[in-house]
């Protein structure tokens, strides 16, 4: 390889900011469009930048998993096993760093950095970092302090998470110089689920990415690393939220489980349940005699603009038995229950693993309780389609990638140049 890659992923970076910001717009590199995998959320997009293949082939259909054997889901698992295919670094001999990428623990990279905190059984969360070279974690948060995990997520989340990791990846640059670097920038992509990517306080939170890509620019230039950055998807306006899980649980379909008045999904004996992630829904059925009835009933639900099979996907049917995708102004909320009496403990509070389903309203206070809202009509921003492009640049030393029309060929055309 004749110069290092350092590849930034921008979540929320979408064709759609280009018009609505000049300063984007005349950035020190050149944006443009990008078409995202189907299903356009951060999972299944990192990981085909890291493998060069499509969710068919890597097998990672959404930021959740349904494990069919035990009944049990997993949102935002941290496994890297979980991702089929070769990784793109296996055929050049430099070291791989990967930073605040889902389900990267345990890859075959030289460097892993993620959060991982330990929760407590009484109750509460200790912060802490994840790192295969322990001695990496504790010196970048000797330099910058605690990685700020609640600024990462929940309705506190904001620029401290993206200033973080942006100087966390420049210092690890400076000094270890491994010649292919992935990292995360998260923060434009919670302003627009919460305001909407028409908000008037967006381009203040795109000027504050740039502050972060001017960092991580000067430094590629400094330590001979060529660039690419690239949105993992564009954020849509939305306005609709969508219950596939009642439109069930109506039907007889999915089954719960009430203790102490609360409603828990009783996965075991359910005939079909909804794994909701933003604009997709993946319908998991127990029997293959439901395939039609199930399908008819979501044709006929206001707001689902497609409901296919795995096959009509060309994935497998692993996947599940049906996949919904909302019209371009719905999104897909898991919750089950109609009264705010039925809810689990665990649906007002941040709890990204146990719920079955995305919950963007975790990005909002319910106040004056302190808890996380229940209102998904809060919610104005959402993303899954691929109707809308998002962005991406790349450095002079990657031109031969500018012309690429999507990210499953960018990521191809990193591993010819690898």
């Amino acid at each position: 390889m004749e110069r290092r890659i350092l590849v930034v992923q921008c979540a929320g970076l979408g064709w759609n900011l280009m018009e609505r910001c000049a300063a984007l717009r005349h950035w020190k590199l050149p944006f443009a469009p990008l078409a995202s995998v189907f299903p356009a959320v951060t999972c299944p997009v990192q990981a085909t930048m890291r493998t060069a293949l499509p969710p068919a082939r890597h097998g990672v259909f959404c930021n959740g998993r349904y494990d069919r054997p035990r009944h049990q889901t997993e949102f935002w698992g941290q496994s890297a096993a979980v991702i089929a295919g070769e990784r793109i670094w296996e055929s050049f001999h430099g070291r791989t760093a990967v930073l605040f990428f889902q389900q990267s623990l345990g890859d075959n990279n030289w460097l892993t950095l993620s959060p991982e905190p330990v929760h407590r059984h009484h109750g509460g969360m200790i912060p802490a970092l994840h790192c295969n070279q322990r001695e990496w974690a504790s010196l970048l948060e000797k330099r910058f302090g605690s990685f700020p995990l609640h600024h990462y997520w929940g309705p506190c989340a904001n620029r401290q998470s993206t200033d973080w990791i942006a100087r966390a990846t420049a210092s690890l640059m400076q000094e270890a110089h491994p010649e292919l670097v992935y990292t995360y920038l998260p923060h434009l992509d919670y302003i627009q689920q919460k305001e909407g990517p028409f908000s008037a306080k967006v381009p203040s939170e795109i000027e504050v990415l740039l502050e972060s890509l001017d960092l991580l620019r000067a430094t590629a230039g400094r330590e001979h690393y060529e660039l690419c950055i690239y949105g993992d998807y564009a954020i849509a306006e939305v306005h609709r939220p969508l219950f596939p899980n009642r439109v069930l649980r109506e039907a007889g379909l999915f089954q719960c489980r009430e203790i102490k008045g609360m409603l828990y999904p009783n996965l075991y004996d359910s005939p079909a349940f909804a794994l909701c992630d933003h604009q997709i829904a993946i319908i998991h059925l127990k029997e293959p005699a439901l395939l039609s009835s199930v399908q008819t009933r979501f044709r006929g639900m206001e707001g689902v603009a497609f409901v296919q099979t795995p096959q009509e996907l060309g994935w497998p049917a692993s996947a599940g038995e049906l996949i919904l995708t909302a019209e371009a102004d719905a999104w897909f909320a898991y919750p089950w229950w109609t009264s705010s009496r039925e809810q689990p403990d665990y649906a007002s509070h941040v709890d990204i693993h146990n719920k079955p389903g995305y919950d963007t309203c975790e990005l909002f206070w319910s106040i004056p309780f302190l808890r996380t809202s229940l209102d998904a009509t809060k919610v104005r921003g959402s993303h899954g389609r691929v109707d809308i492009p998002a962005a991406f640049a790349v450095s002079d030393g990657l031109a031969e990638l500018r012309n690429v029309p999507s990210l499953l060929e960018l990521a191809q055309g990193l591993k010819k140049r690898l």
